[in-house]
């Protein structure tokens, strides 16, 4: 008796398979066979990776900027006007 079974690709885990086959003349053969795959990283769970859009990420930094510019040059021309 021989047989197959098929494990998807980047499949990792334990898993049983169990057969029952009837042999003549009414003789039962019952068995039992594991096999256990371990990849290196588990399967990805879904979504699309795409590219960062980088000037989406700087824009936070890019005010952050522009705003202590412009409070530096309030500070700069308030104190000349003091003078």
């Amino acid at each position: 008796m021989n047989g197959a079974f098929t494990v998807a690709d980047g499949a990792s885990g334990k898993y049983t398979v169990t057969f029952r086959t009837w042999l003549p003349p009414g003789n039962v053969m019952d068995g039992e066979a594991t096999a256990e795959y371990n990849t290196e990283c588990p399967p990805a769970v879904g979504g699309v990776v795409e590219p960062a859009n980088t000037f989406a990420v700087l824009v936070p930094w890019l005010a952050v900027i522009g705003l202590v510019g412009c409070i530096g040059t309030v500070f700069v021309v308030a104190k000349k006007r003091r003078q």
